[in-house]
Protein backbone atom coordinates (compact mmCIF):
# COMPACT_ATOMS: atom_id res chain seq x y z
CA UNK A 1 0.00 0.00 0.00
CA UNK A 2 1.03 3.81 -0.48
CA UNK A 3 0.20 6.67 1.41
CA UNK A 4 0.41 10.07 0.00
CA UNK A 5 0.13 13.61 1.46
CA UNK A 6 1.56 16.65 2.09
CA UNK A 7 2.21 15.85 5.56
CA UNK A 8 4.70 13.63 6.23
CA UNK A 9 3.84 13.25 10.05
CA UNK A 10 0.45 12.12 9.20
CA UNK A 11 1.83 10.00 6.80
CA UNK A 12 4.74 8.42 9.22
CA UNK A 13 1.31 7.46 11.26
CA UNK A 14 -0.25 6.13 8.73
CA UNK A 15 2.35 3.85 7.82
CA UNK A 16 2.59 2.37 11.22
CA UNK A 17 -1.17 1.73 11.66
CA UNK A 18 -0.82 -0.17 8.37
CA UNK A 19 2.49 -2.19 9.09
CA UNK A 20 0.59 -2.94 12.81
CA UNK A 21 -2.11 -4.97 11.08
CA UNK A 22 0.59 -6.66 9.20
CA UNK A 23 0.70 -4.47 5.75
CA UNK A 24 3.56 -3.22 4.30
CA UNK A 25 3.46 0.47 3.17
CA UNK A 26 4.85 3.36 1.67
CA UNK A 27 4.87 6.76 2.60
CA UNK A 28 4.92 9.66 -0.98
CA UNK A 29 5.06 12.97 0.07
CA UNK A 30 2.80 14.72 -3.01
CA UNK A 31 0.26 17.84 -3.18
CA UNK A 32 -2.07 16.98 -5.39
CA UNK A 33 -2.78 20.48 -5.91
CA UNK A 34 1.07 20.92 -7.79
CA UNK A 35 0.56 19.13 -11.73
CA UNK A 36 3.97 18.12 -11.60
CA UNK A 37 3.59 15.63 -8.40
CA UNK A 38 0.40 13.87 -8.92
CA UNK A 39 1.62 10.84 -10.85
CA UNK A 40 4.46 10.67 -8.13
CA UNK A 41 2.48 7.98 -6.14
CA UNK A 42 1.33 5.88 -8.58
CA UNK A 43 5.04 5.88 -10.49
CA UNK A 44 6.42 4.45 -6.57
CA UNK A 45 3.75 2.08 -5.86
CA UNK A 46 4.14 0.24 -9.43
CA UNK A 47 7.98 1.00 -8.87
CA UNK A 48 7.90 -0.82 -4.99
CA UNK A 49 5.02 -3.39 -5.57
CA UNK A 50 4.95 -3.72 -9.68
CA UNK A 51 1.17 -2.87 -10.24
CA UNK A 52 -1.59 -0.59 -8.61
CA UNK A 53 -4.86 -2.59 -7.72
CA UNK A 54 -6.91 0.78 -7.35
CA UNK A 55 -6.32 4.27 -5.95
CA UNK A 56 -8.30 6.18 -3.90
CA UNK A 57 -8.23 10.20 -3.59
CA UNK A 58 -9.57 11.56 -0.31
CA UNK A 59 -8.50 15.26 -0.77
CA UNK A 60 -11.11 17.33 -0.93
CA UNK A 61 -12.85 15.24 2.22
CA UNK A 62 -9.84 16.60 4.46
CA UNK A 63 -10.66 19.96 3.46
CA UNK A 64 -13.57 20.66 4.25
CA UNK A 65 -13.09 18.82 7.93
CA UNK A 66 -10.40 21.07 8.84
CA UNK A 67 -12.62 23.93 7.46
CA UNK A 68 -16.07 23.56 8.23
CA UNK A 69 -16.17 20.81 9.98
CA UNK A 70 -13.63 21.64 12.82
CA UNK A 71 -15.40 25.28 13.59
CA UNK A 72 -18.76 23.29 13.73
CA UNK A 73 -17.10 20.83 16.10
CA UNK A 74 -15.57 23.25 18.42
CA UNK A 75 -18.76 25.64 19.51
CA UNK A 76 -21.49 23.54 20.79
CA UNK A 77 -24.67 26.19 20.21
CA UNK A 78 -23.63 25.84 16.34
CA UNK A 79 -22.99 22.01 16.30
CA UNK A 80 -26.80 21.25 17.93
CA UNK A 81 -28.23 23.40 15.21
CA UNK A 82 -26.00 22.04 12.29
CA UNK A 83 -26.74 18.34 13.59
CA UNK A 84 -30.62 19.32 14.40
CA UNK A 85 -30.58 20.57 10.21
CA UNK A 86 -28.72 17.34 9.26
CA UNK A 87 -30.62 14.62 7.93
CA UNK A 88 -28.50 11.49 9.91
CA UNK A 89 -28.36 13.91 12.93
CA UNK A 90 -24.83 13.16 13.13
CA UNK A 91 -21.51 13.56 11.61
CA UNK A 92 -19.84 10.60 9.23
CA UNK A 93 -17.12 8.41 10.83
CA UNK A 94 -14.10 7.46 8.75
CA UNK A 95 -15.34 3.81 9.27
CA UNK A 96 -18.46 4.59 7.30
CA UNK A 97 -16.36 6.30 4.20
CA UNK A 98 -13.53 3.65 4.56
CA UNK A 99 -16.31 0.88 4.20
CA UNK A 100 -17.93 2.37 1.13
CA UNK A 101 -14.22 3.04 -0.31
CA UNK A 102 -13.23 -0.68 0.26
CA UNK A 103 -16.71 -1.86 -1.78
CA UNK A 104 -15.98 0.35 -4.34
CA UNK A 105 -12.53 -1.22 -4.77
CA UNK A 106 -13.73 -4.53 -4.61
CA UNK A 107 -14.59 -6.98 -6.73
CA UNK A 108 -18.05 -6.78 -5.97
CA UNK A 109 -18.37 -3.51 -7.49
CA UNK A 110 -17.53 -4.82 -10.80
CA UNK A 111 -20.54 -3.72 -12.72
CA UNK A 112 -20.82 0.04 -10.73
CA UNK A 113 -19.83 2.73 -13.29
CA UNK A 114 -19.50 5.94 -13.87
CA UNK A 115 -21.53 7.19 -10.41
CA UNK A 116 -20.72 9.95 -7.76
CA UNK A 117 -21.27 8.34 -4.77
CA UNK A 118 -22.46 11.00 -1.99
CA UNK A 119 -21.26 9.94 1.68
CA UNK A 120 -23.17 12.59 3.60
CA UNK A 121 -26.06 10.62 5.46
CA UNK A 122 -28.62 11.96 3.32
CA UNK A 123 -27.66 15.88 2.96
CA UNK A 124 -27.34 16.04 -0.78
CA UNK A 125 -30.84 14.37 -1.29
Amino acid sequence: MVVSGRREKEGEESIKLVEKAGGKCLFVKADVAIGGEIADPVDRTVEEFGWLDFAFNNACAAIIETDMTARIRGDEKLRGRFLALHPAGRFGQVEEVAAAVLYLCSPKAAFTTGVALPLDGGASA
